[in-house]
Order: structure tokens, then C-alpha cells, then sequence
């Protein structure tokens, strides 16, 4: 009887703290979609550059001024056109911070894949991001 007690004292003990590290994580991943949103927003929005640079990093927001983010704009727009839709794909998360990877659809048989990476913990920003075609057969 003793022993069985046991058991279940290490078990909900080892339940709960996983259910804690969950949620900080899902408050985590919740702040970085928001920016990620808010940088894919701005991308299609006519002067958006204010609300793009709201979600980078500082590191990020320093290579790309008012300037080239109206060419990043032009040259995403001509390249892959306008999305439809995306969502996430993969969640990793490193040491050294986290990467959010989605699947882009933008339109006939186009597919992208989009992967953004932020600091530790989601702290501080976008600091890159890259868009890469993904063969459609």
C-alpha cells in the first residue's frame, strides 16, 4: 500500500510540472506567432515597415531600414505573389533560441515554406527569417 502511494505521489508530481513547462512554452509560442503575424502583415501593407520593425529584433531591424524593406516587399510580391493562407509547421526550440517553420500557400501549386527564428525564450524579436519555393508535383 505504502509503495502505491509512492508511485502515485512521483507520478502526479512529474504530471504536474510538465503541465507548467507546457504552458510557459504555449505563452512563448503565443508572443512569437503574434509577431510573426504582424511581420507578414506588414510585408503586404503599403508603408509597413513601423509594424515590421515592432516585431524584429534589433540585430534585424538595424539591416533592414525603411528603404530595403520596400524592395523586400516588391521583390516577395513579385517572386511568390500574395499568400492565402499558412500556418505552422514545426516548432524548435535550441539553446540558442527558437524556430517557427510554416507552410505557405500561395496559390496553384505553390507552396512556400517560411521559417523564422527568434532568441531564446521568444525574447527580443524576429532575428531572421528565410522563404524557400517548395516543389509541388
Amino acid at each position: 500500500m505504502k509503495f502505491k502511494k509512492i508511485i502515485c505521489t512521483v507520478f502526479f508530481t512529474v504530471l504536474l510540472s510538465n503541465i507548467g513547462m507546457a504552458a510557459d512554452n504555449g505563452a512563448i509560442l503565443t508572443k512569437e506567432e503574434s509577431q510573426v503575424q504582424t511581420f507578414m502583415t506588414a510585408l503586404y501593407t503599403e508603408n509597413g515597415y513601423e509594424d515590421a520593425k515592432s516585431s524584429m529584433a534589433d540585430s534585424l531591424a538595424k539591416k533592414i531600414n525603411t528603404q530595403n524593406f520596400g524592395e523586400l516587399q516588391k521583390q516577395i510580391q513579385n517572386k511568390f505573389g500574395r499568400y492565402k493562407s499558412m500556418k505552422l509547421a514545426a516548432l524548435e526550440k535550441f539553446d540558442q533560441g527558437d524556430r517557427l517553420t510554416y507552410i505557405a500557400d500561395y496559390g496553384v501549386n505553390q507552396l512556400i515554406r517560411i521559417v523564422i527564428t527568434f532568441g531564446p525564450n521568444g525574447k527580443n524579436g524576429i532575428q531572421s527569417f528565410a522563404f524557400t519555393r517548395m516543389q509541388v508535383d
